[in-house]
């Protein structure tokens, strides 16, 4: 997997091979294709088992805080695996633009709205976007949420009004 995460598409099955240490021909033996193997890697790769299992190790007498950021880290750390392969997969070009995340009419939305928020409006509207994409994307939830429960869990959390921060 590393070797296709660096070189993408371009690496050929002779360099998977040699970094296998096995044949071309043991490669071709277990797969039709080049095609076919890089499946299978994005296949192991997308797999959420191995996350889902480390999520289930987290010690549970650890305060619920300190929880979910051992479990936010594990999916950051998939996600951004995922996102280096497929980035590479899709051979893109850099881009002549502002990254694909950015919107200043978004920002200053939040910023005319400063003193209804606890964190500064670049970040609230990152923030933001960051849940109608984890929310609506169809390879993460099956059915995109509404977008007035998208803004709830965006201004009011999950956690119920009792929890102290």
């Amino acid at each position: 997997m590393p070797l296709i995460c660096e070189r993408g598409s371009a690496v050929t099955s002779r360099d998977l091979a040699e970094a296998a240490g096995v044949s071309e021909g043991t490669i071709f033996n277990v797969f039709d294709d080049k095609a076919e193997l890089v499946e299978a890697v994005v296949a192991a790769v997308t797999d959420p088992g191995p996350v889902n299992d480390a999520i289930a190790r987290i010690d549970p007498s650890t305060p619920f805080t300190e929880q979910l950021v051992a479990a936010t880290t594990l999916l950051q750390q998939r996600t951004s695996e995922i996102w280096r392969l497929v980035s590479k997969l899709v051979e893109r070009h850099p881009p002549k633009r502002a990254p694909m995340g950015e919107h200043p009419a978004l920002v200053d939305l939040m910023d005319r709205h400063a003193h209804e928020l606890s964190i500064p409006p670049k970040e609230a509207a990152r923030t933001l976007q960051a849940f109608v994409l984890a929310l609506t994307h169809p390879m993460i939830a099956a059915e995109p949420a509404p977008a007035d429960a998208i803004v709830d869990r965006f201004l009011h959390g999950c956690a119920s009004p009792q929890e102290p921060r």
